[in-house]
């Protein structure tokens, strides 16, 4: 799992179990909370496509984003 820090966001990504997942959140660092804001999860095939998903959250200056497996 890793964390990455932008400001007061945080961006969590977990690669450890299939299939994975990520949604759209924001992410209130003071609660530990995540609020989902995307209805479908974006789904991914390789922790390759999860490290890209990451990347163009952070590259578009989105600002939030929470991922999880199921």
């Amino acid at each position: 799992m890793s964390l990455k820090r932008s400001g007061n966001v945080a961006i969590d990504v977990a690669f450890d179990r299939r299939p994975r997942s990520l949604h759209w959140c924001r992410w209130n660092t003071d609660h530990l909370e995540s609020e989902p804001v995307s209805a479908e999860p974006v789904r991914l095939n390789s922790d390759g496509e999860a490290h890209r998903f990451v990347e163009a959250i952070e590259a578009e200056g989105v600002g939030f984003g929470f991922g999880w497996e199921w």
